[in-house]
């Protein structure tokens, strides 16, 4: 709770922090994002009575949302923009079960999705040229909760684990109108997601790192 707490206030003191600065302006903000992988990263879980396990991260995308508020200040043709979102992505994983056959097909196979709500601070700076913005920066995000829709009937001791924290960057380009934003981003992560895998004890190195593309409208209100 106390890292909820400190999230939220430094979240707040930078917004609040635009509204004494020429054309600023606070307001609210959501859309969509479409995360993926990189590429499919495999990790092999050994065998059992089985066969042979294999846990795979898809690099099919995964579409998400976004809301929260958005701060927004500009002065001699610079602008800043933070924002304390509440976002949810996730991604799409498959576990599959290989028997010794002659063929090499697949015994099982489950395909499923695991969801993150994370609380992101993204901090982008940049340009204005005329309505048009273009900037980058860095994103910050907190995991406050995942789900997963992995059931367990093709192994009971699987466990996936996370890196709480998360740093990126961020690739704007945008259309200011009045109060009415309208922004197209990049999110790329400096660190990893994933962190590992834990089977029957035993530790795997699972390094996901996604990205995403961002579709977000906001209107500024005060």
């Amino acid at each position: 709770m106390k890292k909820y707490v400190r999230f939220f206030l430094l979240g707040t003191m930078l917004l609040v922090s635009v509204s004494g600065v020429q054309a600023s302006g606070l307001g609210i903000r959501g859309g969509f994002n479409f995360s993926s992988l990189p590429s499919s990263q495999e990790v092999q879980l050994g065998a059992d009575g089985w066969g042979n396990r294999t846990i795979e991260a898809l690099s099919d995308s995964y579409t998400g949302y976004h809301f929260g508020v958005v701060g927004y200040a500009s002065f001699l043709g610079i602008f800043i923009q933070p924002e304390f979102l509440f976002t949810q992505t996730g991604q799409e994983m498959a576990l599959q079960v290989q028997n010794d056959l002659p063929d090499g097909e697949f015994a099982r196979r489950q395909y499923f999705t695991q969801e993150f709500n994370h609380l992101s601070l993204p901090v982008v700076a940049g340009l204005t040229i005329g309505p048009l913005r273009v900037g980058i920066g860095p994103v910050a995000s907190y995991m406050i909760d995942r789900t997963s829709g992995y059931i367990p009937e093709m192994d009971n001791d699987i466990y996936f684990g996370y890196n709480d924290w998360t740093i990126g960057y961020q690739a704007m380009a945008g259309l200011k109108v009045g109060n009415f934003l309208l922004d197209l981003k990049y999110e790329g992560n400096l660190s990893n997601l994933g962190q590992r895998i834990e089977v029957g004890g035993r530790e795997f190195d699972f390094d996901t790192r996604p990205r995403q593309f961002i579709v977000s409208i906001g209107l500024l209100i005060l």
